[in-house]
C-alpha cells in the first residue's frame, strides 16, 4: 500500500426512525437515531427530532408518545437530510424490522443502495418461539436488556447489544 494512502475501517451503522404512522407514502419521519460503531466502540452518534408537515396517526403517537406539540419546534426533515446523508454515508445498516426503516429513508431521499442487515429477521432465526413475539423490546428483554424503547437512539443501542450478543460485529 503507498504511504500517503490511509486504510479507513469499516464501521457498523444502527439506525432507527420514529414515524408518524406506518405508510412511507402519507407518512413521515418524526425522529431519527443512528448509532456508528467502529472496533466495538460507540464513535459517533446521531439523534433529531423532526417536525412533521402533516398530522400524526393517533396510534403512532400512543406507541412513541411523541405529539405534534412536542415536535413543532424542531426542524423539518428537508433541513436534515443533507446531515443525516452525510453522517450515514454509504456504510452498510443495520436495522430492526429493516424494510420499514428502509422504505422510509429512501422515499425521504436517502439512497438506500446499501446492504442492510435486518435484526428482526435474525431474531426470529435466533429465537424462533422461544418468545411470545420478536418485538425488539420481547427479544431485549429475553436477553436481560432493558431500556427505554420507542427512543430511535435508545432502539439503536438495544439494537447494538444485540448484535454484540448475537456476535455479528
Amino acid at each position: 500500500m503507498p504511504k500517503n494512502q490511509l486504510l479507513i475501517k469499516p464501521c457498523q451503522v444502527f439506525v432507527d426512525l420514529e414515524t408518524t404512522g406506518l405508510s412511507q407514502n402519507k407518512h413521515e419521519i418524526c425522529e431519527i437515531g443512528i448509532l456508528k460503531i467502529q472496533d466495538g466502540h460507540v464513535i459517533e452518534i446521531f439523534q433529531s427530532y423532526v417536525r412533521p408537515r402533516m398530522g400524526m396517526d393517533p396510534r403512532a403517537e400512543e406507541a412513541h408518545g411523541l405529539s405534534l406539540g412536542f415536535l413543532s419546534n424542531f426542524p423539518f426533515w428537508s433541513d436534515l437530510l443533507p446531515s443525516v446523508e452525510k453522517f450515514l454515508g454509504s456504510w452498510s445498516l443495520f436495522a430492526y424490522n429493516a424494510p420499514f426503516e428502509s422504505r422510509f429513508l429512501k422515499a425521504n431521499g436517502i439512497n438506500m443502495n446499501r446492504p442492510v442487515m435486518d435484526l428482526l429477521k435474525r431474531a426470529k432465526a435466533e429465537l424462533g418461539k422461544d418468545v411470545i413475539n420478536h418485538k425488539l423490546r420481547t427479544v431485549c428483554e429475553k436477553y436481560g436488556f432493558q431500556t427505554e424503547f420507542h427512543s430511535a437512539l435508545n432502539d439503536c443501542v438495544a439494537m447494538w447489544r444485540l448484535a454484540k450478543e448475537w456476535r455479528i460485529l
